[in-house]
């Protein structure tokens, strides 16, 4: 728990580099053991992103208390590395941190329901202890409460979804004092960007993988890595 001279604080982490954005030999189809059943859920290629943007980017002499996660490979390795770094030894899994769902659904024909698109508790168990060297678990099942996004939910209702769990997560634990990571998608750091900074007015939010916010309990911007906003 935090102390009264270091007020809690929310961070929001996107997730570390996607392999299937990395070309292998001019190749941009760069393989991962399941990629043809489960080509939207791909691994992450750099373990060491996240530590260095934790480490340059959190405030000095906090704490974190929890970290939350998308259900996706992506951020689940992601949250394993900091939980590794930040000496946390269990990770929440929340649904409602996923990414858009149609963009899932365009990666796959199929007559799937959108929670079968998600990785079973136990499978996203296994890829939490095998990015952590068996040294990090997840909480038993995803958190109750929490539903997977629907297939025809539009970019800004996905917006007003992400920024109210943001919202919430940052409500929950300033009440308690304590501060909280939130590993998730562009999407979702962008969604906090606008809710927490506002849209911008003349330019569009860039962010890079690993782009991390950080807000006080009165969501005003403490400090931020690799977000930037573009022009048009």
């Amino acid at each position: 728990m935090e102390d009264g001279s270091n007020p809690p604080y929310l961070a929001v982490l996107r997730h570390s580099v996607r392999l299937d954005m990395v070309e292998e030999d001019g190749e941009d189809d760069v393989p991962w053991p399941d990629r043809q059943e489960r080509p939207w859920d791909t691994p992450i290629t750099d373990y060491d992103l996240p530590r260095t943007v934790l480490k340059a980017a959190l405030p000095q002499n906090h704490e974190i208390t929890a970290i939350y996660s998308s259900p996706f490979r992506r951020c689940l390795q992601t949250a394993a590395v900091a939980a590794l770094h930040l000496d946390i030894a269990q990770i929440l899994v929340h649904r409602g941190l996923g990414e858009v769902m149609g963009c899932v659904r365009n990666l796959q024909n199929g007559d799937k329901q959108e929670d079968d698109y998600l990785m079973t508790g136990k499978d996203c168990e296994q890829t939490v202890q095998l990015a952590s060297g068996g040294k990090v678990t997840m909480k038993s099942s995803f958190l109750k409460d929490t539903t997977t996004p629907p297939w025809n939910e539009t970019y800004s209702q996905s917006a007003m979804r992400l920024g109210r769990i943001l919202r919430e997560l940052q409500r929950k634990h300033a009440a308690m004092k304590q501060s909280v990571l939130v590993v998730t998608h562009g999407d979702a750091l962008e969604a906090a960007a606008r809710a927490f900074l506002g849209p911008p007015v003349d330019g569009v939010y860039d962010l890079d993988f690993c782009a991390m916010m950080v807000l006080d309990a009165n969501q005003k911007l403490v400090s931020h890595h690799g977000l930037k906003l573009l022009e048009l």
